[in-house]
């Protein structure tokens, strides 16, 4: 009781209310409030919602200041646990997205960078926003063929899963001038800026309104695949590879 509120406000915020005070004493201000942090009885510190106005006689000299405080320690500390942890989560974000590049950096650097020969071969592999599982591989298999590893359309499980897999088989006659073009569902499957997704009907479109250029290539299809999408990014994995038979 003894004690004035400049004894019982902390020294770093003392300054700033006496100057604020001291304009309303001078008629440069009427009122004024500020969050400032007090010492408890026990000598610990609290926050206070500072609320200053003033009773001023005809003269216009303040006769008394009106004060009101509300004790927001709680909020304050939520806030800067919530700031804390706001930190901590944007640091662990900012890790998993280095390592997520770096991670996409390998991947790209193991890809295979095509063939050339009677067939030419290109790829692209553009990995998703999240880690997946994705992966591809192509080679030669003799003089007259060429494989790549991929999700069938056939009923048959994926080459590679399992030993006792049984698959089925079936040949084409590939004609001059032929272009084939071997994708992921990470490419057909694309979320839409409407917030539906891309058929399979649609990226055939896609492909094929390309295809009618004999110049087209796979980084037209994956900037027209872009285009389609909110973010410009890949929800999955997209793996794309052309082979062209000259």
């Amino acid at each position: 009781m003894r004690k004035t509120w400049h004894d019982l406000t902390a020294p770093e915020y003392l300054k700033a209310d006496v100057e604020q005070s001291n304009a309303v004493l001078e008629g440069r201000l009427d009122s004024y409030r500020m969050v400032k942090q007090y010492i408890h009885a026990d000598g610990r510190p609290i926050w206070g919602d500072l609320s200053v106005s003033s009773v001023r006689d005809e003269n216009g000299q303040v006769e008394n200041f009106v004060t009101q405080v509300a004790d927001i320690t709680a909020m304050v500390e939520a806030n800067e646990r919530n700031r804390v942890l706001a930190q901590q989560l944007q640091q662990q974000g900012e890790r998993l997205t280095a390592e997520l590049e770096s991670a996409a950096a390998y991947m790209s650097s193991i890809m295979p960078r095509g063939l050339a020969g009677d067939v030419d071969v290109s790829s692209r592999y553009l990995p998703s926003r999240e880690l997946g599982g994705d992966s591809f591989n192509y080679t030669w298999i003799d003089d007259d063929g060429a494989v790549s590893v991929t999700q069938l359309s056939t009923p048959a499980e994926p080459v590679g899963m399992f030993e006792d897999t049984e698959f089925t088989s079936a040949a084409y006659r590939v004609p001059p001038g032929c272009r084939i073009l071997v994708h992921s569902d990470g490419a057909s499957e694309l979320d839409l800026a409407d917030g539906t997704q891309l058929s399979l009907a649609g990226f055939r479109a896609v492909a094929t309104r390309l295809a009618g250029s004999p110049d087209w290539t796979l980084d037209a299809l994956v900037d027209e695949l872009r285009a389609l999408t909110p973010t410009g990014l890949f929800e999955d994995d997209c793996s794309l590879i052309r082979c062209a038979f000259d």
